[in-house]
């Protein structure tokens, strides 16, 4: 498994610069890179970005290319900014294509010293009359941000109006005292029971079972209904009529587990205690 962008001694150097310019918690970071596009910064640490061992060359094919140049577009649609600095060596022109009032701050090479103070120049300008955004903020938003890519609009749920403790990307989640979820080195936010009765309430990530209380892991065969977005590997929640009786993750897709007769449907992390 290899680390996340921010380990790496490149992106070290581009933090050092962003924190140079000031109100650093102001500014998105989102990562270009093959073969996956775009990465945002916050969800460095999660599957697939994090967890690939293609090198990375600095070559882009033509697919790869149309393929940036779509997610681009896309998330330019959706996500508004008031500037866009563009730090960037060999994917100058075809990002130039996309986003032509960008600020291109990059010679040959990225982290050549005067390609770095370009960055904090530019950035330092953009920022100029940007109010102060602190650091709990913009955690706040990352969060937001990891848990909406992980359970989809409604996992916004565990963390709207949320405190954290702890520092990134280890960060405990917690709400009116009470933790509903962590973030671990595993790039994914991992459930307490209480943040499971979160996203059942929301009616997502859930796994219907027939009324028993799991001990231990829960097999296909006592499944009877599961959301339909689940993935092999993400976090659920397991009920039996409204009643949250465990959270875990899933080891098996939606149709497997209410299909089959046999095999294990969730690895149980956290079971309820029986009333």
């Amino acid at each position: 498994m290899r680390c996340a962008y921010a380990d790496s001694k490149t992106h070290r150097r581009f933090r050092e610069a962003l924190w140079a310019a000031g109100n650093p918690h102001a500014v998105h970071e989102v990562i270009v890179t093959s073969p996956f596009g775009l990465v945002p910064r916050e969800l460095e640490r999660a599957y697939p970005a994090a967890h690939y061992d293609v090198p990375v060359t600095g070559d882009w094919s033509r697919d790869e290319v149309a393929v940036l140049q779509g997610d681009l577009r896309a998330f330019l649609e959706r996500n508004r900014y008031d500037a866009v600095i563009a730090h960037v060596a060999t994917e100058a022109p075809f990002v130039r294509e996309i986003v032509p009032d960008a600020w291109f701050t990059a010679g040959e090479k990225v982290t050549e010293e005067g390609s770095l103070a370009a960055m904090t120049k530019a950035l330092a300008a953009a920022l100029k009359d940007a109010p102060k955004v602190s650091a709990r903020a913009r955690m706040a938003e990352d969060l937001h941000n990891q848990a909406v890519f992980q359970f989809g609009p409604e996992g916004g749920a565990l963390v709207a109006g949320a405190s954290f403790r702890g520092r990134y990307p280890e960060v405990r989640i917690m709400k009116e005292g009470t933790q509903v979820g962590s973030v671990t080195g595993l790039g994914k936010l991992s459930l307490t029971l209480d943040g499971g009765r979160l996203l059942s309430a929301a009616n997502v990530h859930w796994v219907e079972i027939e009324d028993f209380h799991p001990e231990g892991s829960v097999f296909a065969v006592g499944v009877t209904g599961a959301d339909e977005r689940i993935r092999v590997g993400d976090e659920v929640v397991v009920r039996h009529a409204g009643d949250v009786r465990a959270v875990g993750v899933a080891a098996m897709n939606p149709r497997e587990m209410v299909d089959l007769r046999r095999g294990e449907a969730v690895m149980v992390r956290h079971k309820a205690k029986r009333a």
